[in-house]
């Protein structure tokens, strides 16, 4: 496996996938839900607004459908979870 596909493979989401118009999105509400949970974490680099863990600007993470928090705080559909 090379590292994009460790990486995809990881977040759910590869940095190219942020860029993409034709990625899936999910409801602001539930966006800014993983954002809140991301804000108390511990990894999360407030200057940058990033994880520490994967490198993401998680204003932008957090709204596609497909992305994963790293350490398995929130995750891919039906519902995320803590």
């Amino acid at each position: 496996m090379n590292p994009w596909e460790e990486y995809k493979a990881k977040n759910g989401v590869t940095p190219v996938d942020l860029l993409r118009l034709k990625s899936q999105t999910i409801p602001k509400e539930k966006a800014e839900a993983r954002y809140v949970i991301c804000i108390t974490c511990p990894f999360f680099q407030k200057m940058t607004k990033q994880c520490l863990k994967c490198g993401c600007f998680m204003a932008a993470k957090t709204k596609l459908d497909l992305a994963t928090c790293p350490i398995g705080k929130w995750g891919k559909y039906p519902e995320d979870t803590e």
